[in-house]
């Protein structure tokens, strides 16, 4: 992307109507494993000294090669242990490495992803019906998020408490609430992948007790938990992704970009779009090609040069309606410039 091309980006952004979409690259900087550590550490929890399924001979074809691997060693586990032992695994071994935000005195100014996006979530709030960002959707079962937008408010008391529906609104299943529709209340953050907060006590404002099972039964982990989310169309997963691609501005944040079930997403929206413009086409009685294309790139993912050297999957996805919006590196204050130039705090043209 050239520099006209970003500075016409940057001035969609400023109008506002997007929805930012997360996934690991921003947490994992706070020490959460990646989902192969994860399975690795909940197999160990489940199954003890027994061989893993990532030790193999040599010559010999290993089990990863098996699609949905991690997966279905986390259904094994999810089997051996049962669902509260295993919930239990999953949030002990999920935190276990994790630098808390809300324990960090520094984090409030820091230039990391997670605090750039805490800090952006509370100005868009307190911009209320003139708020450029709409709702968060994550693909994060972590509440370091919730935790990056406590830490980010000023530390006058009185603190405004998360849970409570002051600043965010948490949401993990479906609701009756409209989806992602602007207006002056809490920010939704739809968890696609259910959520499973750390055990801080004091952070959520009141029942801490019955909060952490609240969302247990819409944990995206294991095999089955996975389809479970796209098998029927009106799953909370599907219901969202529609939503948020056709009726919003995404803006893609901490994600390879490379599951399946975004490029599925993606593409279904792709087809939509399509069939459309023929049908507009037909009823007009003109010419319409797919050489003509559409002008459908109305969504922008933001990665560091090395996520995509080559340009080969920012090519891809630009047929998808995603553009790529580069920055030098995910270290130092790249991020946190860029996002200074999208959503300033005052309105400048």
């Amino acid at each position: 992307m050239d520099e006209t091309e970003q500075a016409e980006w940057v001035e969609r952004c400023r109008e506002g109507g997007f929805t930012l979409v997360l996934g690991s690259g921003v947490s994992a900087p706070r020490g959460l494993p990646t989902w192969e550590a994860l399975a690795q550490d909940l197999w160990r929890a489940a199954f003890g000294k027994r061989r893993s399924p990532w030790e193999t001979d040599p010559g010999v074809k290993s089990p990863r090669e098996v699609p949905q691997f991690l997966p279905i060693v986390l259904e094994l586990a999810h089997r051996k242990l049962g669902q509260e032992k295993f919930i239990d695994a999953l949030r002990t071994k999920l935190y276990a490495n994790a630098r808390f935000p809300v324990h960090d005195v520094g984090f409030r100014k820091s230039p990391e992803s997670l605090a750039v996006l805490g800090r952006l979530i509370v100005q868009e709030f307190h911009r209320g019906g003139r708020r450029r960002i709409n709702a968060v959707v994550t693909f994060n079962a972590d509440d370091l998020l919730e935790q990056a937008v406590f830490a980010s408010q000023p530390p006058q008391p009185p603190q405004p408490k998360l849970w409570g529906g002051h600043i965010v609104r948490i949401c993990a299943r479906a609701t009756g609430r409209r989806l992602g529709m602007p207006g002056t209340g809490p920010i939704p953050i739809y968890h696609l992948h259910g959520f499973a907060p750390a055990n801080i006590k004091g952070l959520y404002r009141k029942g801490w007790s019955k909060f952490p099972r609240f969302f247990d039964h819409n944990l995206v982990f294991t095999d089955a938990q996975y389809w479970s989310t796209t098998a029927q169309a009106l799953t909370f997963a599907n219901s969202v992704m529609s939503w948020v691609l056709s009726e919003s501005r995404c803006m893609f944040v901490g994600l390879s970009m490379t599951d399946i079930n975004v490029l599925r997403w993606l593409a279904l929206r792709t087809l939509e779009l399509e069939r459309d413009a023929e049908e507009v086409a037909r009823f007009a009685r003109n010419t319409w090609s797919r050489e003509a294309g559409i002008q459908h790139v109305r969504h922008v993912w933001i990665r560091a040069n090395k996520d995509d050297p080559s340009g080969f999957l920012s090519e891809f996805l630009a047929l998808r309606g995603v553009a790529s919006l580069e920055i030098e590196s995910w270290s130092g204050a790249h991020f946190d410039r860029l996002i200074r130039r999208c959503f300033p705090a005052s309105r400048r043209r």
